[in-house]
């Protein structure tokens, strides 16, 4: 053929076939808003409030129509189940361990720094704790996960021994905040809340005593936000945990009083726990 064009010879028209693919235009799925989308989203059970999760809010600035599905249908999705130790329940494994271990500790003041540093050094004397929160968890033991486990929580104790009057003031505590939320044309009070892992006092490098939020977080994955708008924009990278804790910390801002006797600041704390080293500030 390259030598048909190039004698010239012949005329050779060249035509390029091609069939056009024709895909077929997504059909935009509506949803209708309840008329008791308020009473969905804050059901009263017991004679209280069920406040809105800064989990089901994240839902809702990243996909408004998950949200739906999840938290105003109620639809639950399948989940596989895999006998291998899935990040969610090692997450709740780590938590129960974390919850356990403190829980002597919560508020009976100031924490001596050698009973952390103790257990660090004999992580050992963590194993009856550790296997019973994978029991808590109805979790498979299996001793390869169990030493993950206190491996992590060795560099959390490591970060807190050397911090200094660590005083536990409540563990797994429920706060939440009332907010003014207009639904259907109508401003009511709406309720947000969930359950912060930790509420602590320590005080920072500069010498100020604060009272912490703090947020376990067993992923390699460090969130950052540059500015507060950072938090709001829906895209894969959006820093939702810290948009979580900040959302925990103003609902322990309005309620100080409740938690401690002093007028302290309070500061969010998310512990990236597989990346606690000596130069780690969360």
């Amino acid at each position: 053929m390259m030598q048909l064009l190039v004698s010239g010879r012949f005329r050779i028209r060249q035509e390029a076939l091609n069939a056009p693919r024709l895909l077929p235009q997504p059909t935009p799925i509506e949803v209708a808003r309840p008329a008791d989308l308020f009473e969905r989203l804050n059901p009263v059970r017991g004679g209280q409030q069920v406040p809105l999760s800064p989990s089901s809010i994240n839902k809702y600035i990243d996909c408004p129509l998950q949200f739906y599905y999840h938290r105003v249908a109620r639809l639950t999705p399948h989940e596989d189940t895999d006998a291998a130790l899935d990040n969610r329940i090692f997450g709740n494994v780590f938590h129960q361990l974390a919850e356990d271990f403190y829980k002597p500790f919560e508020g009976k003041g100031k924490i001596d720094p050698q009973r952390l540093a103790y257990y660090h050094e004999h992580p050992e004397r963590l194993n009856p704790l550790i296997e019973e929160a994978f029991a808590k968890n109805n979790a498979p033991y299996r001793l390869v996960d169990a030493t993950i486990v206190r491996n992590l929580f060795r560099r959390m104790l490591a970060y807190d021994y050397r911090l200094a009057d660590l005083e536990i003031v409540r563990l797994e505590c429920d706060v939440d905040i009332s907010l003014p939320l207009k639904i259907n044309g109508t401003v009511r009070p709406f309720n947000v809340g969930g359950r912060i892992d930790r509420l602590d006092i320590a005080r920072t490098p500069s010498g100020l005593r604060t009272l912490r939020v703090v947020d376990y977080k067993t992923g390699t994955k460090e969130q950052k936000a540059n500015k507060v708008e950072d938090l709001f924009i829906p895209k894969k990278s959006r820093p939702y945990y810290i948009f979580q804790t900040f959302l925990y910390a103003l609902a322990v801002q309005d309620k100080v009083r409740e938690f401690t006797d002093e007028d302290l600041p309070v500061s969010t704390v998310l512990f990236h726990i597989p990346l606690i080293n000596d130069a780690y500030d969360p």
